[in-house]
């Protein structure tokens, strides 16, 4: 398998920090093809909820510049670092988007007293 991050995260380590993943930001990142070493750096950065993952900047760009230079991505010799930092983002921008679907569904339960 290869390795995508500069400091190698060993599969039983990886598989320890995933657990604590919630199962939205995991559906997340699967669909979204999160190499499952990147995952586990993430969930070692404490991204384990969905909800704090959307707050991880306010910009696409912002976000950008976070993943290149904390999550330790191994650029050089990796044909695919582009593309994982793409699909760390999409996961990033599709956590953001649900967030503030959520919070305009719950903002017109609480304006019409509806049950939440």
């Amino acid at each position: 398998m290869a390795e995508n991050l500069l400091v190698a995260i060993a599969e039983p380590m990886q598989t320890e920090l995933l657990v604590g993943v919630s199962h939205e930001l995991n559906f997340l990142w699967m669909s979204h093809r999160v190499p499952r070493d990147v995952q586990a750096r993430l969930a070692q950065l404490g991204f384990t909820d969905v909800d704090v993952w959307a707050q991880l900047e306010d910009s696409k760009k912002e976000a950008r510049a976070w993943v290149k230079s904390t999550v330790g991505l191994k650029i050089d010799g990796n044909p695919n670092a582009m593309s994982i930092i793409s699909r760390v983002l999409n996961s990033w921008a599709s956590a953001s988007t649900r967030g503030a679907k959520r919070q305009e569904v719950e903002a017109e339960q609480r304006a019409g007293d509806l049950p939440r």
